[in-house]
């Protein structure tokens, strides 16, 4: 084994945990998309993360302007 592999391979098994938990962060974190994106009516497959937090943030901004007008008409 020569001294490049022998340390690649002391660096690959000291990372593999690190790689584990990325990958069930990642997939955790798919699901919570998937599930936000089903509660706003939209398809997760054709949803991009981009599209979604534009999707809430019109609908934060058009929910605060009818708090406005709603304050103003009482």
């Amino acid at each position: 084994m020569t001294y490049a592999t022998k340390v690649l391979k002391e660096f690959l098994d000291s990372t593999q945990g690190d790689l584990e938990q990325v990958q069930k962060d990642y997939q955790a974190a798919k699901s919570g998309f998937e599930k936000a994106v089903e509660y706003f009516g939209e398809n997760p497959k054709q949803t991009s993360p981009q599209s979604l937090f534009g999707i809430i943030a019109r609908f934060s901004n058009t929910f605060k302007k009818a708090i406005e007008v709603g304050a103003k008409s009482n």
